[in-house]
């Protein structure tokens, strides 16, 4: 992580998690013929319904932020990083960044663009002996979009992997908070790939277990690493995010952290096998977390590990990507004096969004027959080389 985002020895920092620093509040629900089936407990559905859906869709809209900072007493100086979205083109799934712009009252006393080294945009707003009280900052952020090609089937690579570039490998190594080298997640994700033909179908195998065993629940940790997740099989997004990433490190496959936020929309879906049955998923507007899976064959892949398997809803919006570990870019970091200056905090983000959506998402394969449904991108069968995914513009 570049040292310019963290903090001095003189001074604090209060962290900006890479995986988010609140969860999505998903409402999740498959209707057949007037009967609404929720998102259900796993410990009674422990096989999801998975469902492959095809087609494509697309938003797009305005965004703001807006995070409230307690200064205390003899804080001599504070920076506040917000990071800013990017351009972005995955393989099936793309994110256009729009226009920004982050303002403070107080207004601050220098604003600046910086990146860290995993290539994260932040505006740094920099205050000097801020006063006593409240400092609101704000960031706009216009025409936001967001597209998925569900028609474009996840890649083919041979399983296990064959072999990893020196620059991906990094996502595959243990970390404090994704523990792939936890004896218990070792176990658990030899069992869930042994036998998989190919990466596709291994990741496959532990998306699934992750959706159908862990359930989300508010008095999880925030921070709860992979191996607390899956003692206690509960955990907010963060949690479900550091699991798949260690189950999946576990077994040789390259995953990173996103950070980002969920906007208010549903995406409804229609199940054509059986006439008036639909799919509905609704989010609202929060901070959330999810992760990337790497293929050989076109880069990184999307997940959501509470939600979906091999692309993301587009009511999804990318702040940054990093390694799951337990140091992260700071949100805020100050420096002072005196008794009081250490108790500084802040109200987690107010989000809200106004987006606009385009679907023509249709069912593909599958049954709904459990209470809980795993939406999922259908894996090719052939490698396919894409030679235009996954450039990151800003």
């Amino acid at each position: 992580m570049n040292k310019a985002f963290l903090s001095s020895i003189a001074g604090l920092a209060i962290l900006l998690a890479m995986f988010g620093s609140a969860c999505a509040a998903e409402e999740y629900a498959a209707v057949k013929h007037g009967q609404t089936f929720g998102m259900g407990s796993p410990a009674t559905t422990p096989n999801p319904s998975r469902v492959t859906l095809k087609g494509s869709a697309k938003t797009a809209g305005d965004m703001t932020t807006t995070i409230i900072i307690h200064v205390p007493r003899g804080v001599q100086s504070l920076k506040v990083n917000i990071p800013l979205p990017a351009n972005i083109n995955l393989v099936g799934w793309r994110q256009s960044a729009g226009t920004y712009k982050v303002t403070s009252v107080p207004v601050a006393a220098s604003s600046e663009l910086r990146k860290d080294a995993y290539g994260n945009a932040f505006q740094v707003l920099s205050f000097t002996d801020p006063a006593y009280g409240d400092i609101v900052v704000t960031a706009d952020m216009k025409t936001i979009g967001a597209s998925v090609d569900l028609n474009l089937p996840l890649p083919a690579a041979p399983f296990p992997l064959r072999s990893v570039p020196d620059d991906i490998a990094l996502y595959t190594k243990p970390t404090s908070m994704a523990q792939s080298d936890n004896a218990a997640i070792i176990d658990l994700s030899k069992q869930l790939t042994t036998g998989a033909k190919d990466e596709a179908a291994a990741v496959r195998q532990i998306a699934s277990w992750v959706f159908a065993n862990i359930a989300y629940s508010n008095d999880a940790p925030v921070v709860a690493n992979a191996a607390q997740t899956l003692e206690t099989k509960s955990g907010q997004c963060r949690g479900y995010a550091y699991l798949f990433a260690a189950l999946a490190r576990a077994a040789g496959i390259p995953v990173r952290g996103v950070c980002g936020y969920t906007v208010e929309g549903s995406t409804v879906v229609p199940l054509s096998d059986d006439g008036g049955s639909t799919i509905k998923v609704r989010l609202h507007d929060v901070p959330h977390a999810w992760v990337e899976v790497w293929y050989p064959e076109g880069g990184w892949v999307p997940y959501d590990p509470q939600l979906t398997a091999g692309f993301l809803d587009i009511h999804h919006v990318r702040s940054a990507v990093a390694e799951p570990t337990d140091y992260e870019t700071p949100i805020v970091e100050w420096t002072g004096s005196g008794e009081k200056w250490r108790n500084l905090s802040y109200d987690e983000d107010d989000v809200s969004a106004n987006f606009v959506d385009t679907t023509a998402l249709a069912f593909d394969s599958g049954n709904v027959t459990t209470s809980r449904v795993l939406l999922e991108r259908r894996i090719a069968s052939l490698p396919t080389k894409v030679s235009s995914s996954n450039t990151v513009n800003r």
